[in-house]
């Protein structure tokens, strides 16, 4: 939901260890490049479906992992003036 934190885990099976990045996300999320914890809260316009693009790479080579994350606004109006 816009406005709340969203977090995700990003692990790899492999016994490399690798580096983590964001090659492709929307304005304002950030990845750990070690552990592979995504976050990012959503504000203003970035409601609707976000598409993410996170590159692991390690001793073995380099994989993507493509998904999307669907922000929705809930909140109710909080005030209408008309005139």
């Amino acid at each position: 939901m816009a406005g709340n934190l969203f977090t995700a885990q990003v692990r790899d099976a492999s016994m490399s260890p690798p580096t983590f990045e964001l090659t492709f996300a929307p304005t304002g999320m950030m990845i750990d490049s070690v552990t592979g914890l995504i976050s990012w809260t959503a504000i203003g316009d970035q409601g609707g479906t976000q598409s993410v693009t996170v590159r692991a790479t390690n001793a073995g080579g380099t994989a993507d992992l493509s998904f999307s994350v669907l922000t929705l606004f809930t909140g109710a109006v909080s005030e209408v003036a008309v005139h």
